[in-house]
């Protein structure tokens, strides 16, 4: 997962969110993976958190992420979105 934007799951969002751009790749302490991130999800939960400075990237995190093969075109991609 070398090509991919990472964030640890216990990571605080004030810390990664200066790396993310646009998604990352949330993972265990063994490189698992767990789900996604994205920037807009995050400004989503820093705006309905009163306390944002605990917020972990697990709490943000989207564990059923959509997933397209390399040789999807782009209909399949867009009847997934």
């Amino acid at each position: 997962m070398t090509d991919v934007m990472k964030v640890a799951a216990d990571e605080l969002v004030v810390d990664a969110l200066p790396r993310l751009a646009g998604v990352g790749a949330v993972v265990d302490g063994n490189e698992r993976f767990l789900g996604t991130i994205t920037d807009a999800a995050v400004r989503r939960r820093l705006l309905a958190d009163d306390d944002w400075t605990a917020l972990r990237c697990a709490d943000v995190l989207d564990d059923e992420p959509v997933a397209v093969g390399p040789d999807a075109s782009e209909d399949d991609v867009r009847a997934l979105l």
